[in-house]
């Protein structure tokens, strides 16, 4: 009985062990996932950026005498592009979260069936060995009884 113990709690923590990997696992892949989709867009803006420099550059040479107001263009365009970087990291920021939040509500459910199968487990080999420990003691009864009854003819 000790021994289906030992060995029902060694499942039950080499289960869990195993659920801990798996979810240590999801969570780097998500962390990897998002260090590439960060990385992506990184280089989005500054292909991006790039592309605005070079047409600040050709419109200077071809138009000098609206430098004043390309300047003023590419001002607020900036501007627009950090607030844009900043809703983008925050947006992104919320749906990690919500991952994040959702990946340990699915595994703590798991968790919980894994806990309620195991404890289902247990009590099922705990109640067949309870039987045959009363079927043995049935049969020790029994044989006992023989005895007794062979004793007394025998006396």
């Amino acid at each position: 009985m000790a021994q289906m113990r030992t060995e029902a709690n060694t499942n039950r923590e080499s289960l869990r062990t195993a659920i801990d990997q798996k979810l240590d696992q999801s969570i780097r892949q998500q962390a990897e996932t998002s260090k590439t989709f960060r990385d992506e867009l990184g280089g989005n803006f500054d292909r991006l950026g790039s592309r605005v420099a070079n047409s600040l550059a050709e419109s200077s040479q071809l138009q000098k005498e609206r430098l004043e107001s390309v300047t003023v263009a590419v001002t607020g365009l900036s501007e627009r592009l950090e607030k844009g970087q900043e809703g983008l990291r925050v947006t992104v920021e919320g749906r990690l979260d919500a991952i994040r939040q959702d990946s340990a509500a699915k595994l703590d459910e798991m968790r919980q069936t894994v806990n309620e199968k195991l404890q289902t487990t247990l009590e099922a080999r705990l109640g067949e060995s309870f039987n045959r420990v009363v079927e043995q003691l049935e049969r020790v009864h029994k044989g006992i009884g023989e005895m007794q009854t062979l004793a007394r003819q025998c006396r």
